[in-house]
């Protein structure tokens, strides 16, 4: 599945909170890539 909306600016995400994506090596949490759901910003 593809990301949804980023949560964080930490790292470099656009913002509008969570959203759903089991894709890539992104975190499943925030579907932001670059970190896992246990490091995501959005707390995981």
């Amino acid at each position: 599945g593809s990301g949804g909306g980023g949560g964080g600016g930490r790292y470099g995400g656009s913002g509008g909170g969570g959203g759903g994506g089991g894709g890539g090596g992104n975190c499943f949490k925030c579907g932001e890539p670059g970190h896992f759901a246990r490091e995501c910003p959005q707390g995981g």
